[in-house]
C-alpha cells in the first residue's frame, strides 16, 4: 500500500483543505485510522514515560 499524505508529512490542515473540508478534526475522524505499526511507536512513548518495556504485539 502507498504512503499516505500523512505519513510523508504532509500537515492535517493542509490534506482536509485538499479534500474540501474546512475542519481538520473531521478529516481525521474520516480517514485516519492507526495500523498496528501505529500502535507499537505509540506504546512504545508511552512506556519510556512510565520506565516499563514495551510487550510484543
Amino acid at each position: 500500500m502507498p504512503d499516505l499524505p500523512r505519513e510523508q508529512g504532509v500537515l492535517d490542515h493542509i490534506l482536509a483543505t485538499w479534500a474540501g473540508h474546512t475542519n481538520a478534526g473531521f478529516t481525521k475522524r474520516k480517514y485516519v485510522h492507526p495500523d498496528v505499526e501505529d500502535l507499537r511507536s505509540a506504546a512504545a512513548v508511552w512506556d519510556g514515560f512510565h520506565g516499563g518495556e514495551t510487550a510484543r504485539l
